[in-house]
């Protein structure tokens, strides 16, 4: 089976970005350590649209942010809650436009707890972060270890490079047939990730 990297697509010039998430007592950092927050995770949390960019406003499917996280809208969310994700949580915000209104009440983080060793690090051009050399700060052309990925599973991560999101190629038709908006797929052994 082939599989994805899922991404916002960056060719949308009218598409909200969002500044850094602030939900103490949850850290941004740690939604890369993939452990469980909903817990923690404030039920009130508040999102806004960047206003460096005040013509990007249109909340699509899948809305991109300062913090790499992959937020999505409720539409995106039933559709994964039908497929093997492990582990989940979808947390709720609301996001404000630049105005200070609430423009939207119905988008998630999806936050993937379960870690995926899906990743052959002999074959794949890697290089590891200076600060913290159990996480990778770059990577192309992702050599997959197959025997590594649960055949089930249609959504996971790493916790060695936990801000990217891989989909089955079942999981990736779906979403193409649902029409979701705002959505990019990479096949993996052509990502890389200085160019997203």
């Amino acid at each position: 089976m082939k599989y994805y990297m899922l991404l916002p697509d960056r060719d949308s010039d009218d598409g909200a970005f969002l500044e850094e998430l602030s939900a103490s007592p949850v850290e941004d950092f740690e939604f890369f350590d993939c452990i469980a927050l909903k817990d923690r995770f404030p039920s009130d949390v508040v999102m806004d649209m960047s206003k460096d960019d005040p013509d990007m406003r249109v909340l699509y499917d899948i809305v991109e942010n300062l913090d790499s996280l992959l937020i999505v809208s409720e539409p995106f969310k039933e559709l994964l809650m039908k497929f093997d994700c492990g582990e989940v949580e979808f947390l709720p915000v609301k996001i404000r436009n630049q105005r200070d209104k609430i423009e939207a009440t119905n988008y998630f983080i999806v936050n993937l707890v379960d870690s995926v060793d899906y990743i052959n690090k002999k074959e794949t051009k890697i290089e590891f972060s200076a600060l913290d050399n159990s996480l990778i700060s770059s990577i192309e052309n992702i050599v997959l270890k197959e025997d590594g990925i649960p055949a089930e599973k249609a959504l996971f991560r790493s916790n060695e490079f936990p801000k990217g999101y891989v989909v089955s190629e079942t999981l990736k038709n779906t979403i193409e047939d649902a029409n979701m908006e705002n959505v990019k797929f990479v096949e993996t052994s052509e990502y890389d990730s200085a160019l997203y």
